[in-house]
């Protein structure tokens, strides 16, 4: 390791000059040309020289504090070998990394992302460099303006009649900068669909309710769709409180929508007789695997008994192509679960039953060669 070079002479004092300017004249230089025309004599390394007054000044950029490091301390023209330490405008001095300038962040930290490379920010002062490390300029967060509409859905008998109430909901998102909702006001709204009407509102979100009274089901879906305007929300800012116009909401619609599905019941035999059913849960007519539960047992008549089979009834309004009718074993796993049994069943002339007042023609399946206990079987489309 060397030894420091220690001087000649030792004060045991300080000084208190009468002079406005340095003891050492050559720490301050007004101009950056004079750090290397010669202008500075006996030059050493590790040299500190203020350039106070470069008439090329305009932006801040030149005056400053400057460090010699030159092992010769020959700087001559080579401006390079003066580094910046200290600006004239109160800040500090620039980024010159030693590093080559092809060098890439291999990850992203603060505000520097990763593939930034040495010359990106060559150049840069110390402290912005530092501030897009330790304050990222991070953007404005939002969720976005939704509407609700609720009171009714399920499957309801073709014919019915039903009375209820559309809910209605409205929701004007957030925002992170400046705190509240990410939307204005709501303007406008109304629901479409049968009944359906322009509805009043109550800034800033309220929407009014809508009773639909006696609607009749009719056959597939039968749906409502709320729709309201939502104006222009304030202009987002981001963490330095700059505008940040791309998360801005712009007046629009937000929609929301409400439905049930009209259908007819499948009926299914009971050990009453054959022309007595009991009518099968409601099931969707999208639903492509019906179970048909048949609790009782058969009687071909032999015992004297009236015969007495398993029978199910499929509404025409759902099928009238093939259907495939499976048989539940117990005993069965994955496809031999639900044996083919279609060639035990018949299909007969088509029956009408009186559904909410309405005709309806149903086809007629009847299980016939063989008698036996309860099963379940399966329709399938």
């Amino acid at each position: 390791m060397a030894d420091r070079s220690t001087g000649t002479f030792n004060f045991a004092a300080n000084f208190e000059t009468e002079f406005q300017g340095p003891l050492d004249a050559r720490i301050t230089t007004p101009e950056l040309a004079q750090l290397t025309d010669g202008s500075i004599p006996y030059a050493y390394n590790g040299m500190v020289v203020a350039v106070t007054a470069d008439p090329n000044d305009v932006d801040g950029d030149i005056n400053g504090l400057y460090l010699l490091q030159d092992s010769d301390a020959v700087p001559g023209s080579d401006i390079n070998k003066w580094i910046k330490v200290g600006s004239g405008d109160g800040s500090d001095g620039l980024y010159n990394s030693a590093l080559d300038s092809t060098i890439a962040m291999t990850q992203t930290i603060g505000g520097l992302s990763a593939g930034t490379t040495v010359a990106d920010l060559d150049g840069e002062t110390i402290s912005s460099v530092l501030d897009s490390l330790l304050f990222p300029t991070a953007p404005p967060t939002s969720s976005q303006p939704y509407v609700t509409l609720t009171g009714i859905g399920g499957l309801k008998v073709v014919g019915s009649e039903n009375t209820f109430t559309l809910t209605t909901g409205a929701n004007q998102g957030t925002l992170s900068n400046p705190s509240g909702p990410l939307a204005g006001n709501v303007t406008a709204a109304d629901i479409s669909g049968p009944q359906g009407i322009t509805l009043g509102v109550n800034a800033p979100n309220g929407i009014d309710n809508l009773a639909i009274n006696s609607y009749i089901a009719v056959l597939g879906t039968n749906a409502w769709t709320l729709t309201a305007t939502f104006a222009t929300g304030p202009m987002p800012l981001d963490s330095t409180n700059t505008n940040f116009p791309s998360a801005q909401f712009i007046e629009d619609d937000k929609t929301s929508s409400v439905s049930f599905e009209g259908v007819y019941p499948y009926f299914l035999g009971t050990s009453a007789g054959e022309d007595q059913f009991t009518e099968r849960a409601l099931i969707s007519f999208g639903a492509n695997n019906v179970q048909c539960l048949q609790d009782y047992a058969e009687d071909s008549g032999a015992t004297g008994n009236p015969v007495l089979n398993h029978r199910i009834l499929v509404p025409e309004a759902r099928s009238t192509g093939a259907i495939t009718i499976q048989v539940f074993n117990p005993n069965g796993s994955g496809a031999a679960a639900w044996p083919d049994n279609t060639a035990f069943w018949t299909e007969g002339a088509v029956v009408q039953r009186t559904i909410e007042n309405q005709t309806v023609n149903y086809r007629v399946f009847t299980k016939d060669g063989s008698s036996g206990g309860s099963n379940n079987y399966r329709l399938v489309f």
